[in-house]
This record gives C-alpha cells, sequence and structure tokens, in this order.
C-alpha cells in the first residue's frame, strides 16, 4: 500500500494572490487515494525545503529525506513556475522549491504532482534540462501543468479516483 503525503498554500502573506481551493484539492486526493496518510501540511506548515535535498541549493537547507521522499506519492497544490512550486513564507528556505535543489527519489519518493501553474512549461525544451537529472533519482514520474490552471477544488479528488480504477 503506498504511502501518501500532501501540502498546500491558500495563504500567500502578499508574496502572491491568495488562493481559495489548493487545501480541497490536496485533500481531496489524501482521503480518496487508497494507501496510508502520513501527512498534511497547510499554509504555514508548508515550506520549499520539504522537497529539496540536504545541501543543495542557498541556503542549503533540504529537509526531503524526512519530508516528501518519505511517501510513495506526493501532491503539492498552490502556485509555481518555471522556478518551480511557489510557497506563502520563505522562512524556512527561500519559499520556492527550485529543480536546482531536487533530489527526489533517493530514499522513497516515485510519484510527485505539482498543481501549480507552469512549473512543467516546454519552454522550448528546457522542461527537461530543468526537470531531468540531478531531480530523478528514483522517481518515476513529476506531473504538473505547462500552462496556467484554474483555482479548483476536485482535480486531485479526481486523480485518486483514476488511480484507485487502475489508470495510470
Amino acid at each position: 500500500m503506498a504511502d501518501i503525503g500532501i501540502e498546500w498554500v491558500k495563504q500567500y502573506h502578499g508574496r502572491a494572490s491568495n488562493l481559495s481551493n489548493t487545501q480541497a484539492q490536496a485533500e481531496g486526493l489524501y482521503n480518496t487515494l487508497s494507501g496510508v496518510r502520513r501527512f498534511n501540511w497547510g499554509d504555514d506548515l508548508a515550506w520549499d525545503q520539504d522537497f529539496e535535498e540536504q545541501g543543495t541549493g542557498s541556503p542549503a537547507t533540504g529537509t526531503d529525506n524526512t519530508r516528501i521522499d518519505t511517501v510513495d506519492i506526493a501532491f503539492f497544490s498552490g502556485h509555481g513556475s518555471m522556478a518551480g512550486p511557489f510557497f506563502g513564507i520563505a522562512s524556512h528556505d527561500d519559499g520556492t522549491a527550485k529543480p536546482t535543489e531536487l533530489r527526489l527519489g533517493n530514499n522513497n519518493l516515485e510519484w510527485l504532482t505539482l498543481d501549480a501553474c507552469e512549473v512543467l512549461n516546454w519552454d522550448n525544451g528546457n522542461v527537461f534540462a530543468r526537470w531531468g537529472w540531478p531531480v530523478f533519482r528514483g522517481l518515476h514520474y513529476i506531473l504538473g501543468f505547462h500552462t496556467t490552471t484554474r483555482d479548483e477544488s476536485k482535480r486531485g479528488r479526481y486523480l485518486a479516483e483514476n488511480l484507485n480504477n487502475g489508470d495510470r
């Protein structure tokens, strides 16, 4: 049975516009997907360093081996850009989980869903340079958006229902 973890941000404290449906979206996956629920961190408890490898980036405060990389499937819902998912506070690192700071799956993570705008923007093929090696250290999939997306509440639940039905 898969271990599940989610992080979501509604309150951006002036760093970006607040969102309304990220909690419902992430918890839709969390409460619907068959598996073991491990963590549900939202707003000021969702941090970019949870996704980042210790010793990478500046500051090098990553804690992924005790956070995101301890589950089989992780889901983030919030703002994003080609620079990565964007968090509401920057006091635990810099507020953005940049692909250059990620080394995922070297502990456990297999599936990462980033329900955030433009995190997988094609950018004339540069998406592969941003999200390729060294991000994939055992990670099998990253799901995300090439374009902007709406702040809606049901995508997480729909993804979980499809996975529960064997759609992969």
